[in-house]
């Protein structure tokens, strides 16, 4: 490893001058002679202004000599090369002595190895006092949206968040390709959605035409809107579209008919009476139309004798408009138009061989009206042939798009149980289906990432993005619900500006209210209330798992990026208390709704977190249900009255007025009957939730309807209004249908998809039993989509989708009509029913082709069918986890018995594992609480939660680490009492098993254990401030103690102390000129210290820059320092601490860095003061500037700056001067030439940087936490190290270049990693409950070794199964061991 730049120590000397023949150097080269000046163009105690720098910089520019050319272009790099001789002042060592010698090669000291050195005037972060201390964000690295969503600015365009669903449409004739369908549903949709399943993504399968048994149906249910509106919600997400479009047409009726149309067609010679008998007026559309009875007493004769009427008295133009088939406006939409994509379509085509000439007047393949009347069957045949030559012509460049097969034509119809050809050709279509199918799903999987990697850095987490979009998208939707209250959006306005109102507001009404719509206002306004505000707003049903937990642990992570705050600081301090600390120059605002929907599980519960008082900055509003228990309690605790304001109602007008509003947006109006009747109806009760159910409603009123069915469909509350509801969709889904699927939907955690709702009642014979009348269940047993498609668009009003972990789930949005469905279909025993199902289908028990029984009451027998459900492993794949199964089984198992449950789930550590990686550990947290309501005595439940609750925040960033965190909380109670907690005993044998591997701590106290308070430590009170390891050892480590001025030699092993040095002048930097000496820097002065005898040997003379004290070795004996004013490079014998020689950059030139390369034949500072920023190379062995390195509108960030060993490469940061925002690049110079040999853009700003030319590799950290492993020969990306969840300053390798070390040094990130560079893996990390102090890894990467605050002693960690290497010889002279020094300085 090589040498790289460093940072000085704090010090409150002002001595004079560094050296005395430097300052008479820099007085006779320098027009400024003064003292003060010389320390202020230093930096050592103030930054040159704007008007002296670009003095400088022009001076300096005209005083460098023009660079020669090299080989990169101008564009890349130039380079200045200096034959300059080095002055010798004072010295008669000639440069053969120093430039000749036989130099050792070394590696690089450890604290070389610290890439990124803070300039300091005080102790560094990691001495100063603990605690928090918030600070406003510039913002300026986020992307647009992302600042947005932190800001809560809703003035903006954000995407919905992401899914991860892909839609398979399929389009078909009814009667057509029936056979294919099946037999695809047998064969080839599971394993499909068990593929997407593996890859991470849902794949759904939309086939509207499949399982109907009746034509009439079509007209009952309006199945060409179904068809259309399904396919357009399709297309939101990506889509598959499959057509199957072969012999059949398929001409539908018309739902509705223009009335000019209408008149023409009654008025025509061949119109017959059945058209205005199934046809009506509806004067409530917008424009009025003639629509289709929408009831169910069509007959199949009737469906096709007004189907042939119709055609025979329209006219050409209008049997195209109105006769067009499904099919057709299917195809369309899906192909024929500007934005298709050929790569998402299949054509399946199959063309039947040998087709007799009567086909048209028989056989299954052809439409029932075309049998009867030649004419629409050539009308069909023609537009038929017309739809396949517009598909054939848009497919025809992708020809993957077809699948054409050619099946003889045998008794007119497709039958694989008797002919061969028709087997083979249906194994065929499965095997080509199902591959064809993959490809589509892998490209558009492929697209999707390609995209999202193309997508700036968020800078925050993906879960606190999707929680913020998620809360913006559904705050945005609620406009639709708003209804103008003057009132009370003047009453929260008066709140949020008056800054003498110190307390929070609450909002207060029944349910019903809308009060959510009230509070989305509210948020929208904020902005223009209180100028540069930052609002935080949240809506506990669509946050991150419906709980208020994680509402606030989402608020808690937002406000600590918006302040930049550590990871894990609201484990340490509540909210209460930072909201009190925030900066006062930017105005908080923390908007929450339904504070009341705390479910008995939640984690957290009551109203304790919030803050009694607030800042003049802060304001918080927060919507409560009026009559809940969480209302009571407020009241209880805010004795002001001031704090609650009731939202009144809205009267009797506006709410008409509302109704009016919402039918116009649906293009609806009503006869003046019907309104009188509406509006009655309001009048008695004027809640918005029950205008907005009386609207949906009369949206459905054709203007025909009876007074009767009017009357009985009105209710004079919210809850009859629900209820009439009910009774009305039950009406329409006969039998258990519309319970059935009420249940499933309510009993869900948080919503179900589409796929397991379909897989569910699949499995659900008394549903399936219900369908058979109108469907077709054999031989495929399963529910077909339309059913649930059809119920979904009556549904669709009262329910909202939510999208955790990329999954749409669908349900009920109002807390009124959950409330009331769960009175009406979870009472009794049928609640129980519906979580066994739900268990049983997350158990797997009817997946992998095992078939169900069910008795049919027909055949009076048990007949098995197989469901067809996808598969519920724990782990779809490697990387892939089912997080549905995870999330909703344990909810589900309450029929076991809890100590089934304990050893099945809460203490079965393959499960925990999965939860924790797949879910997050709260879900586990809700899975213990709700077992503690069973039994809260339980010893292990309570120690299990204690342990959770422990380490959440570390397995929140890394769920890997759930064996060591229990390993290490649990090992002295298990040790004390293991007797008292069996199952935890068991839980912990497991953690804790010899095959398993992770760091393994020298002291179980560096993690606070479970039934005790917080350690008895003071985490402000840093004690060791650095560590070092010594080349040559892999058993000691030195450390310094900057407050109480000591030295210390450690033997980690034993983590000993085997010498002390005490009584030093604030110690703060070393370098090794062996292992038992050091060059040590005290108070701004360097000092050799022999560690093994407690001896000064040697001052030398001068005072470093107090910002920049900088120093490295040149070799054994030589220093090379920064001078004090950071013009001049000084080379000094260590023996007698005298300057031998001394480089100088050029006239008014400051240096901000220094590296020498471990050879310590090159040395390589940087110039802040030139723009842009260049980098100076010296050859310490000639003495001269050999290289001025530059590269056109860059600037080198030298705080980055590292060389290789052998000197051979320097590797730093730098970015382009084009804005401030720019994002930095990584160049590799080649010092044999001067020329650039890499540069390498990541896309993310570097935030350090390691090299071994050795070992040929660079490592470079990122500020999105990842860790780039390149190839420095080829210049490629080995390996990309992803764990780390924010950035990290801190690389460290072993002296094999095998292992690295990375952490954060400023305590943002308390954890830290170990890696194996040979293959890239990870292989131990651990996160601290504190940052700690200092972190320092053993020569060998067995042991790393770790400073925690308030400690005296040194912490160890080493891998399990890894054996430390044990030096068989003691430190210095043995019989010094132990020995406790005073130094005499």
């Amino acid at each position: 490893m090589g040498s790289s730049c460093s940072s000085g120590s704090p010090t409150n000397s002002q001595n004079e001058g560094y050296y005395k023949k430097a300052e008479k150097s820099n007085k006779s080269q320098s027009p400024r002679s003064s003292q003060d000046e010389d320390k202020k163009r230093s930096g050592e105690t103030a930054t040159p202004g704007k008007a002296t720098a670009d003095k400088k910089k022009t001076k300096s520019q005209g005083n460098n000599p023009p660079p020669e050319p090299t080989s990169p272009p101008p564009a890349m790099a130039s380079v200045q090369r200096h034959d300059t001789d080095i002055s010798f002042q004072g010295s008669t060592a000639s440069s053969d002595v120093l430039g000749n010698g036989v130099l050792e090669k070394r590696t690089t000291s450890p604290a070389s190895q610290s890439v990124i050195r803070p300039s300091v005037t005080s102790p560094p972060p990691a001495m100063q006092s603990g605690g928090i201390n918030p600070r406003c964000h510039d913002y300026k690295w986020f992307p647009a949206d992302v600042k947005s969503l932190l800001l809560g600015q809703l003035d903006c365009q954000i995407e919905p968040p992401n899914d991860n669903v892909i839609k398979l449409y399929i389009s078909a004739n009814r009667t057509d390709s029936i056979v294919e369908r099946n037999m695809l549903t047998e064969k080839a949709y599971s394993k499909l959605r068990l593929h997407c399943a593996q890859k991470g993504y849902e794949l759904d399968i939309i086939d509207l035409h499949w399982g109907l048994r009746q034509e009439r149906w079509l007209n009952a249910s309006n199945h060409m809107q179904l068809c259309i509106d399904e396919l357009n919600r399709c297309q939101q997400n990506p889509c598959i579209f499959v057509v199957f479009l072969n012999e059949s047409y398929g001409a539908a009726i018309p739902p509705t008919i223009q009335p000019d149309d209408f008149e023409q067609i009654t008025n025509s010679p061949n119109s017959l009476p059945i058209i205005s008998e199934w046809y009506r007026l509806d004067s409530n559309a917008i424009p009025a139309v003639y629509s289709l009875r929408s009831d169910s007493g069509m007959t199949d004769e009737q469906y096709t004798d007004l189907l042939l009427a119709l055609y025979r008295c329209m006219a050409s133009s209008q049997r195209e408009q109105y006769l067009c088939s499904v099919l057709e406006h299917e195809v369309r939409r899906a192909i024929l138009h500007d934005n298709f994509d050929s790569d998402s379509v299949l054509w399946v085509n199959r063309i039947f061989s040998s087709v007799p000439h009567d086909v048209a007047s028989g056989g299954s393949y052809t439409d029932a009206a075309a049998r009867v009347c030649s004419e629409f069957s050539q009308f069909s045949r023609e537009r038929l042939s017309l739809l396949r030559n517009k598909v054939q012509h848009r497919l025809v460049m992708n020809r993957n798009s077809t699948l054409r097969y050619q099946v003889p034509w045998k008794g007119g119809t497709i039958c694989p149980e008797k002919i061969k050809e028709h087997s083979d050709y249906l194994e065929k279509l499965c095997g080509q289906f199902q591959e064809s199918v993959q490809k589509i799903v892998e490209k558009i999987i492929r697209n999707k990432q390609e995209a999202e990697e193309e997508k700036p850095y968020k800078r925050i987490s993906d879960k606190l993005y999707r929680d913020l979009t998620n809360n913006y998208v559904f705050c945005k939707s609620l406009g639709r619900h708003y209804v103008h209250q003057a009132d009370v959006i003047d009453s929260v306005k008066t709140y949020m500006r008056n800054a003498s109102v110190m307390a929070p507001l609450f909002l207060h009404a029944p349910l019903g209210t809308n009060k959510e719509s009230i509070l989305a206002e509210v948020a929208k306004n904020c902005s223009a209330w209180l100028p540069s505000s930052v609002c935080v707003f949240r809506f506990v049903k669509v946050s991150q798992a419906c709980s208020l937990g994680d509402v606030l642990r989402s608020i808690c992570e937002q406000i600590a990026v918006i302040y930049n705050l550590p990871k894990g600081w609201q484990q340490k301090e509540s909210i209460k208390e930072v909201i009190m600390r925030l900066p006062s120059e930017q105005t908080l605002v923390i908007l929450v709704s339904g504070i009341d929907e705390v479910g008995s599980h939640d984690d957290a519960q009551g109203v304790d977190w919030i803050p009694d008082a607030l800042p003049p900055n802060v304001k918080v509003v927060m919507t409560v249900e009026r009559d809940s228990s969480c209302m009571a309690e407020l009241q209880n605790r805010f004795t002001d009255s001031s704090c609650f304001y009731a939202i009144p109602s809205i009267t009797p007008e506006i709410a008409e007025r509302m109704f009016s509003d919402l039918l116009k947006a649906n293009c609806r109006t009503l006869a003046d009957n019907q309104r009188d009747f509406i509006y009655s109806a309001v009048r008695k009760c004027s809640v918005p939730l029950h205008v907005e159910l009386l609207a949906n409603l009369a949206c459905d009123w054709t203007s025909d309807v009876s007074a009767d069915e009017i009357a009985h469909s009105l209710g004079t509350t919210v809850d009859e209004q629900i209820e009439r509801i009910f009774e009305k969709l039950q009406n329409i889904f006969k039998g258990k249908i519309f319970s059935q699927v009420m249940g499933y939907l309510l009993c869900a955690r948080h919503g179900i998809s589409y796929s397991e709702l379909l897989d569910t009642l699949s499995c659900d014979d008394g549903f399936l039993d219900d369908l058979s009348e109108t469907f077709h269940l054999k031989p495929v047993r399963r529910c077909p989509p339309i059913v649930w498609i059809q119920l979904f668009h009556k549904l669709r009003p009262y329910l909202y989708s939510y999208k955790p972990n990329g999954t749409v789930l669908i349900n009920f949005e109002q807390t009124s009509i959950i409330t009331k469905a769960n009175a009406k279909f979870m009472a009794d025993s049928h609640g129980q029913q519906f979580h066994k199902s739900l268990f049983d289908f997350y158990d797997g028990r009817w997946a992998n082709e095992k078939k169900k029984p069910h008795s049919s009451a027909a055949e009076g027998i048990d007949i098995q069918h197989d469901r067809h459900v996808i598969s519920q492993p724990v782990k779809y794949s490697c990387a892939v986890y089912n997080c549905r199964k995870l999330t909703e089984q344990t909810l589900h198992a309450a029929h076991l018995p809890l100590a089934e449950r304990k050893e099945n789930f809460l203490f079965n550590l393959d499960w925990l594992s999965a939860k924790v990686e797949g879910t997050d550990v709260y879900q586990v947290i809700h899975d213990v609480l709700m077992a503690l309501t069973e039994e809260a005595d339980d010893a292990d439940l309570q120690l299990l939660l204690e342990v959770l609750r422990l380490s959440s925040a570390a397995l929140e960033d890394d769920p890997s680490q759930l064996y060591v965190q229990f390993s290490i909380r649990l090992k002295i109670i298990m040790s004390e009492s293991a007797d008292q907690y069996p199952c935890m005993k068991k839980l912990y044998d497991k953690c804790t098993d010899d095959s398993l591997d992770y760091f393994e701590p020298s002291s179980y106290e560096c993690l606070q254990r479970p039934r005790t308070t917080d350690n008895d430590v003071d985490v402000t009170n840093t004690i060791i401030t650095k560590l070092f390891r010594l080349k040559g050892s892999n058993t000691y480590m030195v450390s310094l103690l900057y407050e109480r001025g000591e030295i210390k030699v450690w033997d980690i092993h034993t983590q000993t102390v085997t010498r002390t040095l005490r009584g030093l002048n604030c110690p703060l930097d070393t370098r090794f000129i062996d292992d038992l000496k050091g060059v040590v820097l005290c108070n701004r002065e360097l000092k050799i210290y022999n560690l093994d005898t407690g001896e000064m040997e040697v001052k030398i003379k001068g005072i470093m820059n107090q910002r920049m004290p900088y120093y490295e070795l040149h070799d054994q004996n030589h220093v090379v320092a920064l001078s004090r004013n950071r013009m001049y490079i000084y080379i000094i014998q260590i023996s007698t601490g005298d300057t031998l020689s001394t480089f100088k950059a050029g006239e008014d030139r400051f240096l901000n860095s220094l590296a020498v390369s471990s050879n310590g034949h090159f040395l390589v500072c940087g110039d802040e003061t030139q723009k842009p920023t260049p980098l100076l190379v010296w050859d310490l062995n000639n003495r001269k500037l050999i290289y001025d390195l530059r590269i056109n509108n860059h600037e080198f960030q030298t705080k980055m700056l590292t060389v290789s060993s052998d000197g051979h490469f320097v590797v730093c940061a730098c970015k382009e001067v084009i804005s401030d925002d720019a994002i930095n690049n990584v160049v590799i110079y080649d010092l044999t030439t001067g020329t650039v040999f890499k540069k390498w853009k990541p896309g993310f700003n570097t935030t350090a940087i390691a090299i071994s030319s050795e070992d040929d590799w660079v490592t470079t950290a990122l500020d999105n936490g990842n860790i780039l492993l390149w190839d420095l020969t080829t210049g490629t990306c080995k390996f990309i190290l992803k764990g780390h969840k924010s950035s990290i300053d801190k690389l460290i390798a072993s002296t094999d270049g095998s292992r690295l070390l990375s952490f954060d040094s400023t305590g943002f990130d308390r954890s830290l990693r170990l890696w194996d560079l040979n293959t890239g893996a990870c292989l131990a990390s651990l996160t601290f409950d504190d940052p700690f102090s200092n972190c320092q890894l053993s020569p060998d990467g067995s042991t790393v070794v770790l400073a925690l605050p308030g400690w005296e002693n040194i912490l160890t960690l080493h891998l399990r199964k890894a054996t430390p290497s044990v030096s068989a010889h003691a430190y210095g002279d043995e019989e010094r061991a132990g020995n406790v020094y005073t130094v005499d300085e």
